[in-house]
């Protein structure tokens, strides 16, 4: 948590910076230092005695996020790309990832199924999924 004075063409003004338990930044602007400092008492104290309305991160499951991205791909993706991502992600990725939670996917697990892929499928398969698993290029 931060309290910091900022100088702008109308003059000083103090900021309350402050990431949330849930992982959100919260952020206020006020005239006085004192003010500021009110703030984040208020908040700290509203975190602590449980009523701040702290949004839970919704846990995702891969098949789940990969049905997300399909229908988002048949839309807005050219049908090739479709078809080929959608082999792709249901013949290799979803046999490994499935059903695991996305935020229990870290880059070690990742890695993991890259070298074991690198095994079975051709270096071509290999780049496409690792493309695949990095959100963008096609």
């Amino acid at each position: 948590m931060a309290i910091t004075k900022r100088t702008n063409k109308t003059g000083s003004v103090w900021s309350v910076d402050i990431y949330l338990p849930d992982g959100k930044r919260f952020r206020r602007t006020v005239g006085t230092r004192k003010e500021a400092e009110a703030v984040e008492a208020k908040i700290r104290t509203a975190i602590t005695a449980g009523e701040w309305k702290l949004k839970h991160k919704q846990e995702i499951r891969f098949r789940e996020m990969v049905n997300r991205y399909l229908e988002y791909a048949l839309i807005n993706k050219a049908r090739s790309t479709y078809i080929g991502d959608k082999y792709r992600i249901e013949a290799n990725l979803v046999p490994y990832f499935g059903d695991m939670l996305l935020s229990a996917i870290s880059p070690p697990i990742v890695e993991d199924y890259k070298a074991m892929a690198e095994k079975k499928i051709s270096p071509y398969m290999c780049e496409s999924l690792e493309n695949i698993l990095q959100g963008g290029k096609n």
